[in-house]
């Protein structure tokens, strides 16, 4: 059941993307402007030379910075008849590939993800002028943790709160009686923002 849901993860496209290969040549290639969207736009490729190569910004640390900066990713859930729904999440992350936050299980995303564990995922700065927007985007399966993993993983999620001044948390803040639970996103694939509006796939996972 579980490997059907990754194929329905990794099967749910969100926009256009490209392949790796055809993106990194597109990323490599396309002027070095911020990518433009909406009507009348282009993407147009102009030929660089190897220094410009040298000097091109890295997908993965693009990605991964965008990620250590920011602190709410927008969840994508749907109920098991397909009714969509989208909820800001306070984040803590494992390597770049997992994404952990707190929530009741009553909250209408934490029902659809008992429903329907394939779901998506986009972090963004908000505050960026549309022009200079850049994104990171998921297909991933979600799932309440239980009590065998819990403990590591809540040691993380409450790592980063603190390293923020917010609260520490413990075991017992996301297990019966307590009102909520801890979830947790694993990743299937990752895209970022590419010039001409595309989906440049990457692997932002540990890479040592």
């Amino acid at each position: 059941m579980r490997a059907s849901a990754l194929a329905q993860a990794k099967a749910a496209a969100d926009g256009e993307k490209v392949t790796a290969a055809d993106g990194l040549r597109t990323w490599q290639s396309a002027p070095r402007q911020p990518p433009a969207c909406g009507p009348g736009s282009q993407d147009k490729r102009v030929p660089v030379t190897p220094d410009q190569l040298a000097s091109e910004p890295d997908p993965v640390v693009i990605a991964r910075q965008l990620i250590d900066s920011s602190q709410y990713l927008t969840l994508a859930t749907a109920d098991s008849a397909g009714r969509p729904w989208a909820s800001p999440v306070w984040y803590a992350h494992e390597d770049y590939t997992s994404f952990l936050w707190v929530s009741r299980p009553g909250a209408r995303h934490s029902r659809n993800i008992a429903a329907r564990a394939a779901v998506s995922a986009v972090i963004f700065d908000s505050t960026d002028l549309p022009r200079q927007a850049q994104a990171v985007y998921f297909e991933a399966l979600a799932e309440e943790l239980s009590s065998a993993r819990r403990d590591r993983a809540i040691a993380i999620f409450s790592r980063r709160s603190r390293a923020l001044g917010l609260s520490e948390w413990r075991t017992a803040d996301v297990t019966a009686p307590a009102p909520h639970r801890l979830y947790r996103a694993s990743t299937a694939a990752s895209f970022i923002l590419a010039p001409g509006d595309q989906r440049l796939p990457v692997n932002i996972g540990d890479q040592g």
